[in-house]
């Protein structure tokens, strides 16, 4: 069987990967030089990182930095908690796709770099820079502007986000700062790696883009150059419920635009979609094998829980469900993949309605006891 794979990142190389191990002829096609940067957090929850390990072994763990402890700048409230542990790693994402580029390599993958794709047809051909070319299968892997989406028509809401990404220690390794902008869906980051540091922010209609840098320079004590951000294009509406693939054309990753809105983390996703992708390549109809294994593994109700979540954790303006130790335990176990989206709701709802009228009673008895003590 011939694949082709539009794009050379996570989602299209782990399809890559396991389709050449099973012997398969496998064309690996980007527009970008040999693992170039991508704007990105760098952001590997346990569930990642199950799925790397899993598709390119245990070397995967030298990389990563485990996140010890955040720190969530709520308006004018700091709040410190120690994360609970196994649930989110710090990576160096241009490193990591490189490794990732070599093992698929390894497996028999052809890689075509500087080689943009064209034109696809759904039916298995392919425009690239080397010619047309036919296959029996196509894995569209191309991100959420990329040709192989615009083939199937489908629109989806982003935000922007920009990053930088400096080989600096300013804080200590696996150290996180949060800045959330009360009542706005969106924020701004510092991820301590143990070989570098991660800065960047992304919002949606409303963030204030200056205010997030100025908290950031404040951070680090000194200007970040603008010049050297990267920018990028996140996906946060839902995925489209129907079209995810049509003939021989599957879409993966941001091509699909599955971003987990509440960790505004596309990787575990992305691994998850390729790997799919690879299973249903295999079939004898990869387009319907496919819809079936995102509806059992990837159902659309995750997005929507998804959501409900992030709008409780940033925009819901309570401080005290953001900083909720309950919460955060949840949170973790959904990405450790020890509870799915479905599972965490009833705990989250009561979660929602009771810590907040808690703290609510707390202030107005606080506040009576004062009135007390005057009169």
């Amino acid at each position: 069987m011939r694949v082709g794979v539009i794009g050379a990142g996570p989602a299209g190389l782990t399809a890559a990967k396991i389709l050449a191990e099973k012997g398969h002829e496998v064309d690996v096609y980007d527009l970008r030089p040999f693992g170039v940067w991508k704007p990105c957090g760098g952001v590997v929850t346990a569930r990642s990182l199950r799925i790397l390990r899993e598709v390119f072994g245990s070397e995967i763990a030298e990389m990563i930095t485990e996140m010890k402890t955040t720190i969530t700048h709520y308006g004018d409230l700091e709040i410190e908690e120690k994360y609970p542990a196994g649930a989110i790693y710090f990576v160096d994402r241009k490193k990591l796709e490189r490794f990732m580029i070599k093992e698929a390599s390894k497996a028999g993958a052809e890689m075509y770099f500087r080689c943009p794709v064209k034109d696809v047809n759904p039916r298995g051909k392919v425009h690239t820079c080397l010619g047309e070319r036919e296959y029996d299968v196509v894995i569209g892997a191309d991100g959420p502007r990329g040709i192989t989406r615009s083939v199937l028509g489908i629109r989806q809401k982003m935000v922007a986000a920009f990053v930088w990404d400096l080989e600096e220690i300013v804080l200590k390794p696996g150290e996180a700062h949060m800045f959330i902008q009360p009542g706005k869906y969106g924020y701004a980051w510092a991820f301590q790696r143990k070989d570098g540091i991660n800065l960047g922010f992304g919002g949606a209609e409303g963030y204030d883009y200056d205010l997030a840098y100025k908290q950031l320079v404040e951070l680090v004590g000194r200007r970040v150059d603008l010049s050297s951000r990267r920018g990028g294009y996140v996906p946060v509406g839902p995925p489209h419920p129907f079209i995810h693939a049509r003939d021989r054309l599957l879409l993966v990753g941001d091509s699909l635009g599955t971003t987990d809105v509440l960790f505004a983390e596309g990787i575990y996703n992305a691994l998850l979609t390729g790997k799919l992708a690879a299973l249903a390549a295999q079939s004898s109809n990869p387009a319907r094998k496919y819809s079936l294994l995102l509806r059992r593994h990837l159902p659309r109700i995750n997005h929507i829980l998804s959501s409900l979540l992030a709008w409780a954790n940033y925009s819901s303006g309570s401080p005290e469900l953001m900083s909720s130790q309950k919460l955060n335990e949840i949170i973790a176990k959904i990405e450790r993949a020890e509870m799915n989206y479905l599972q965490a709701i009833p705990y989250l709802t009561v979660l929602s309605v009771v810590v907040p009228v808690r703290a609510r009673i707390l202030r107005l008895s606080r506040g009576y006891r004062r009135e007390s003590k005057i009169s």
